[in-house]
């Protein structure tokens, strides 16, 4: 390890710190070496944690927004549903046409593909400014 760090050293001769414990490295004792390399370790771990942190802010705010989201989704489905059955109420009871449409089981087919199929409604993942949702944003890496 105390290799590593003096490799360290070596390689980031240009900054002046870095000349100075170069210059006096063999000058020290072993067990201050060690010191030293402890507290450069303690250094990159700290700077670890704080992304780590950073990084944790992040994903706990995005988690609150998906599950609003998702509150306000099965919000939308219940208020769907409740005029549904509100239209059916209205008209007595007796079935639109709407529903008596959804009551034949046969599909029609068409030569060319509907404005609503499956195929137009596909996902397109290449513009993301057209998305009605923001994508997660991005983590800090730790080196």
């Amino acid at each position: 390890m105390m290799k590593l760090h003096h490799s360290f050293l070596e390689a980031n001769n240009g900054v002046d710190v870095c000349q100075k414990f170069l210059k006096i490295w063999d000058r020290w004792k072993p067990s201050t070496q060690v010191v030293l390399v402890v507290a450069s370790e303690m250094k990159k771990l700290q700077k670890h944690k704080d992304h780590l942190r950073i990084n944790l802010t992040k994903v706990e705010d995005e988690v609150i927004v998906l599950c609003d989201e998702n509150i306000l989704d099965k919000e939308n489905w219940r208020l769907t549903n409740l005029i549904q059955k509100c239209h059916i109420l209205d008209s007595g009871g007796k079935h639109s046409n709407r529903s008596i449409k959804g009551q034949n089981l046969k599909r029609k087919s068409s030569m060319c593909p509907k404005e609503g199929s499956p195929i137009e409604k596909k996902m397109d993942f290449s513009d993301a400014a057209r998305s009605p949702r923001k994508p997660l944003s991005p983590l800090l890496h730790n080196k």
